[in-house]
């Protein structure tokens, strides 16, 4: 088969439906900063450039064809947000056969113990000020499950494209939702180490179906980057545009910018910059076939995000198991 991505691509739209932006229910558009929900921990250090800092790490969050050619390999990532507001846990797994790469991703952020004041209001005292009855107040979790599944394949000697399926689930209280979304990308290495990639979020766009019957959309977003690898120095940069409106007319544009240094074998360094980061800094470590890598972000906003992610080849963990003696 001369284009299986493509036709499978295809199928997709024609088994789930292409979007229908129907009249008959209220369309909330919104963007998220996803390189501070999504991404690898290495991406974040690096100033959010997803687009090539996922190579052979089994990242599917930036560029879909970044997996192909990965070793079979566990990934966990903790990612706490300010103030313990929010936590987001992920959990991949990568495989390979002779022509393709293949990797599922769990995605789960949740916020808990929300307080529901709407029926704790009990009318007003002596001075006008409202009187709540803490007994009426109750907690509810906001959560959100993804999965990203994964294929990559070599295209030519120099060209990986790739396909990402996204299903999501959403609850938020008592109501829930459910989307999904197609993501599809391009790296071409060029000589002289140089790697140009390009990605399409959500080609079909993650309409998120709510039972109250409000639909969610997450507006297709288009990412060209590259990377260059001068000896133990590699630099980043991605260029991104996200669609705004339903009528794909209006959008807004960004970078994202980062730096890498290996000052040992076995430890590499980075930092990066965003047009919506003021500052990124991290650093990865490989040491007897296990990697760490370690993010800290700093937002305009002044508030701080740290993550830490741990990778291993399936191998290795058979291996581990092998020598427990029960």
């Amino acid at each position: 088969m001369k284009y299986p991505l493509y036709n499978l691509t295809i199928c997709t739209g024609i088994f789930f439906g292409f979007p229908q932006y129907s009249q008959g229910s209220q369309i909330v558009t919104y963007n998220d900063d996803t390189s501070i929900q999504t991404g690898t921990v290495r991406s974040l250090s690096l100033g959010g450039s997803m687009s090539l800092s996922g190579m052979g790490k089994g990242d599917a969050f930036g560029n879909p064809a970044s997996i192909y050619n990965i070793p079979q390999s566990i990934i966990f990532s903790f990612r706490n947000l300010p103030a313990n507001l929010s936590q987001i846990h992920i959990l991949s797994f990568s495989w390979k056969n002779k022509k393709s790469s293949f990797s599922i991703l769990y995605h789960q952020q949740s916020i808990d113990e929300i307080p529901n004041t709407i029926n704790a209001f009990s009318g007003y005292d002596s001075m006008g000020r409202p009187l709540l009855d803490y007994d009426n107040i109750t907690k509810f979790t906001d959560i959100k499950i993804g999965f990203l599944v994964t294929m990559a394949r070599q295209y030519n000697q120099s060209t990986n494209i790739g396909i990402t399926l996204k299903p999501v689930f959403r609850k938020i209280g008592n109501e829930s939702a459910v989307g999904i979304g197609l993501d599809f990308g391009i790296i071409k290495k060029y000589p002289d180490d140089l790697y140009i990639g390009v990605t399409a979020r959500n080609i079909i766009p993650v309409i998120t179906n709510w039972s109250t019957g409000t639909n969610e959309i997450n507006l297709p977003e288009f990412i060209i980057g590259f990377e260059k690898t001068y000896d133990r120095v590699s630099i980043l940069m991605d260029s991104y545009m996200q669609l705004t409106d339903t009528n794909f007319t209006d959008a807004i544009s960004g970078y994202h910018l980062g730096i890498e240094y290996q000052i040992l074998d076995f430890i590499k360094i980075r930092g990066g910059r965003s047009d919506i980061h003021s500052i990124t800094a991290g650093f990865g470590i490989e040491l007897h076939k296990y990697q760490v890598d370690y993010t800290y972000l700093e937002t305009d906003d002044y508030y701080a995000i740290q993550s830490i992610s741990v990778q291993t080849a399936v191998d290795n963990i058979f291996e581990s198991l092998k020598k427990i003696d029960p």
